[in-house]
């Protein structure tokens, strides 16, 4: 049995945006957190500071969230 990390980037236009899109993904992962196939249970576990890509202009913004997926199980033959 394992746990897998998953990364979300959400990049936006403007920090509302960015943060309204890491809030509704937040919330459909976990209101489908028992409902995925092969990851049995998933959990939110942090997400990142608010960061501006100047190589994208001022107006860019970009923040990450882990998930973990707990309790899989491994086939090993």
């Amino acid at each position: 049995i394992s746990d897998i990390l998953l990364s979300v980037y959400v990049y936006a236009n403007g920090m509302v945006a960015v943060d309204d899109y890491m809030k509704d993904t937040r919330s459909a992962f976990l209101q489908n957190k028992k409902d995925f196939y092969y990851l049995k249970f998933l959990t939110p576990v942090n997400e990142s500071p608010l960061i501006n890509e100047p190589a994208r202009g001022d107006k860019i913004y970009t923040r990450s969230m882990d998930i973990r997926a707990m309790f899989n199980v491994e086939d090993i033959s």
